[in-house]
């Protein structure tokens, strides 16, 4: 009598899905979440005199800047040594003169040291991704969940 009693119950249940599946179907894509980052306020990481140096750079040509990395030290030879070091200097655009000068060495000595910031920079964003993929790979062959964050990230 107890087996009849539940057999109903599980039958009535399963029609009650049923009819709620057909009132209202699932949809047929599944859609992920959209992220929404929020920027956050930071202070600025150049002092006053780096912002000074910056505001006269923007509006110099080709002859300043290399004298200004030539100030600041930054030499590709020295570099090419394994001597000197590269400051995280970024240009918002390269010098409008450039295609006027006639000495090619100092034209690509300047344009590869405007451009290695930001391919250094471009390096160490891809070395952290790699890195948290990584992570994420273990953790998925190990069957832990990954977490919300993690899985907007991979979306």
């Amino acid at each position: 009598m107890i087996e009849r009693g539940a057999l109903g119950l599980v039958l009535a249940l399963v029609a009650i899905l049923i009819g709620a599946t057909i009132l209202r179907p699932p949809a047929e894509a599944t859609l992920a979440p959209k992220a929404v980052w929020r920027i956050t306020e930071t202070g600025s990481a150049l002092s006053t005199d780096w912002n000074t140096v910056a505001g006269r750079l923007s509006r110099t040509g080709i002859r300043t800047l290399a004298t200004a990395y030539r100030d600041l030290g930054y030499d590709l030879e020295a570099l090419r040594a394994g001597v000197g070091r590269v400051p995280r200097l970024f240009l918002a655009s390269l010098p409008r003169d450039m295609d006027v000068l006639r000495e090619s060495r100092v034209r690509k000595a300047v344009f590869f040291l405007s451009v290695l910031p930001l391919v250094l920079q471009t390096n160490d964003e891809i070395r952290i991704e790699r890195r948290r993929l990584w992570r994420l790979r273990s953790e998925k062959a190990l069957g832990l969940n990954i977490s919300a964050e993690d899985r907007l990230w991979l979306a």
